[in-house]
């Protein structure tokens, strides 16, 4: 299964975000990192990579839902793949512009 060789780049993603939400928030033991805080307090950073996570889960999901034929649980999770590159492009562009 495609799915299972992936998973470890999706456990990585996963540990990586939690090492940035506890340098964010100072936090020492992960299980207590909070990504459902108000947003507005989370960095940009960390907003991005959770984007980013979301998109690479939600592709996975997809392929997945696809193979299984559940067709418009698979379109679903493809429009949230599309949302979350959308939102990573915008805190890519909003960090290069100048201040």
């Amino acid at each position: 299964m495609s799915a299972i060789a992936k998973e470890p780049a999706s456990v990585q993603a996963r540990d990586d975000l939690t090492a940035q939400g506890q340098e964010s928030s100072g936090q020492d033991n992960p299980d207590q990192a909070n990504f459902d805080s108000d947003p507005k307090a989370q960095s940009k950073s960390v907003q991005r990579e959770v984007a980013r996570y979301i998109g690479q889960m939600s592709a996975e999901l997809s392929s997945m839902a696809r193979k299984s034929d559940f067709d418009l649980l698979a379109y679903f999770l493809e429009m949230a793949r599309v949302e979350a590159r959308a939102l990573v492009r915008k805190f890519e562009h909003n960090a290069s512009r100048p201040r």
